[in-house]
C-alpha cells in the first residue's frame, strides 16, 4: 500500500510540473518602455527642440502604443499633440521610423492608404524605441517646421539616452 502511495504522489508531482512547464511555454514576459524613462526621453526631446528654437509636442508610448506621456512647449500648435501621439504610435506599430513608410508610399511599396489606418500617420517624426532588436515603444515629436526637424530632436534624445534600453 505505501508503495502504491509513494507512486500515486509521484506520478501527481509529475502532472503537477509539467503542467506549470506547459503553462509558463504558453507565455513570454514582454518588454515595454517605462513612464519614467519615456518621461525622460520626452523631457530631452523637448528641451533638444527648445535649444533650436522649436515649439513642440512629444509623445511616446508603450510597446502596444498606447500614450505613456504627452510633454509640450506652452507655444505648441494644438495640432501638434495629435500627430506627434500619432507618429509614436506609428513607428511602435510598424517598427521602424515613419520617414521610411514615407519613402515606401512614395516608391510604391507600401500602398498610401496605409494613413488610413486608425492612429496611423505619414508624416515624419516618428521613431520605433527598441532594446536590442524587439520594439519596446514609439516617440513622436511635431511642430517643428518640418518632419525633418521634428526626427532630429527625437534622434538626440533617443541616442543620448540609448544605453537606458
Amino acid at each position: 500500500m505505501k508503495t502504491n502511495i509513494a507512486v500515486i504522489a509521484s506520478v501527481l508531482g509529475a502532472t503537477a510540473f509539467s503542467t506549470g512547464t506547459m503553462a509558463q511555454d504558453a507565455t513570454r514576459p514582454m518588454r515595454t518602455v517605462t513612464l519614467a524613462f519615456a518621461n525622460e526621453l520626452a523631457a530631452a526631446t523637448l528641451k533638444k527642440c527648445a535649444a533650436d528654437g522649436y515649439n513642440v509636442a512629444v509623445a511616446v508610448v508603450d510597446r502596444a502604443g498606447q500614450l505613456l506621456t504627452l510633454q509640450r512647449s506652452e507655444l505648441a500648435r494644438a495640432h501638434a499633440i495629435e500627430l506627434a501621439q500619432r507618429k509614436a504610435y506609428t513607428s511602435a506599430m510598424l517598427g521602424y521610423e515613419t520617414v521610411k513608410l514615407v519613402e515606401n508610399i512614395k516608391n510604391g511599396v507600401t500602398p498610401p492608404s496605409i494613413s488610413q489606418t486608425t492612429g496611423f500617420t505619414a508624416l515624419i517624426g516618428g521613431l520605433p524605441l527598441k532594446s536590442k532588436d524587439e520594439v519596446i515603444g514609439g516617440i513622436g515629436v511635431s511642430g517643428a517646421p518640418g518632419g525633418q526637424f521634428d526626427q532630429a530632436c527625437a534622434d538626440t534624445a533617443v541616442t543620448a539616452l540609448q544605453s537606458k534600453l
